[in-house]
């Protein structure tokens, strides 16, 4: 998964909830605030839906998290 496909399931559930929309972050603020996000979606029990996920999903759900935290990760380097 990139970056730019997290950010935009996360924006469909927040127009859901009438939250502003995320954009690839452009300032530390905004970076910490997607690293906070990735962060809560990688505990146990949300990347296994509080048990209700196999364990290969589980592993694939953390995998593309991970992918997307590096593309984070290399944004905020080059940004900082």
């Amino acid at each position: 998964m990139s970056l730019q496909q997290y950010i935009d399931e996360k924006n469909r559930l927040r127009k859901l909830t009438n939250q502003p929309p995320l954009f690839i972050p452009n300032s530390q603020k905004s970076c910490r605030a997607l690293y906070q996000m990735i962060g809560d979606d990688m505990t146990p029990e949300i990347l296994s839906c509080h048990g209700e996920r196999a364990p290969e999903q589980v592993q694939s759900a953390h995998d593309a998290l991970v992918e997307v935290w590096q593309e984070l990760d290399t944004i905020h380097d080059v940004l900082f």
